[in-house]
């Protein structure tokens, strides 16, 4: 264990089992097994989970989810020097709300096995 685990910081790999914990919500709800978190300051601000069909919504992606309610917390549609954990790739029109949402950095798992940090700057 490294000395900043030992102070109490979460590593990526624990924030991707959040992630992947909340994506388990819409597998049993039937959806697509996507979740999504927003951290700032070591907390987490924002989550989601896919609810696209329960919610008859096109919108309702874990992502879009996520940032809207990191944004409700901060009171911010900007979420400068945040990071979002996703347990699967963007979809375009999410990964274009990303850039606008000015996240620093998000980290993606690529077919649930990788992770690939995206600088977003």
């Amino acid at each position: 264990m490294s000395i900043e685990n030992q102070l109490g910081a979460v590593s990526h790999e624990d924030w991707m089992r959040r992630a992947l914990s909340i994506a388990s919500k819409g597998m049993r709800e039937d959806e697509v097994p996507i979740g999504a978190i927003v951290v700032y300051k070591n907390k987490i601000i924002g989550q989601g989970y896919n609810q696209c069909e329960s919610l008859n919504d096109s919108t309702a992606h874990a992502e879009m989810l996520a940032i809207t309610s990191a944004s409700n917390t901060l009171g911010d549609w900007r979420l400068s020097d945040c990071t979002m954990y996703v347990t699967k790739d963007h979809v375009l029109c999410v990964l274009e709300l990303l850039l606008i949402a000015v996240l620093m950095l998000c980290i993606l798992v690529v077919m649930m096995k990788t992770l690939v940090p995206v600088d977003l700057n």
